[in-house]
């Protein structure tokens, strides 16, 4: 790889690491946000949780950038939303989660 090839390599992470775990968040937040209206958004925010513990797209690595604080939140709202999960599903903890 060429410099310019190092370069836009180097632009392109740095750009992921900004916009990927604020975009990530901010998905996460409407989809458990709207599940009043549309109870398959609880779905599919923890459908979004396994995307992001995916290691093909290794989002995670994104979210380590700020000190891991962005890793924090996501984790937080995942548990939140695992709860009310749980809240909804009675005694059984797996039928929210996607099949």
């Amino acid at each position: 790889m060429d410099e310019t090839g190092y370069q836009r390599s180097r632009e392109l992470t740095r750009v992921r690491q900004i916009f990927a775990p604020e975009l990530i968040l901010r998905l996460h937040v409407m989809l458990y946000a709207s599940r009043e209206h549309v109870p398959e958004n609880l779905k599919r925010a923890l459908e979004l949780a396994n995307i992001f513990a995916d290691s093909m797209y290794k989002l995670y690595d994104d979210f380590l950038h700020l000190d891991g604080r962005r890793l924090g939140e996501h984790l937080d709202a995942v548990r939140r939303a695992r709860i009310v999960g749980l809240e909804g599903g009675g005694s059984d903890p797996f039928k929210i989660i996607p099949s």
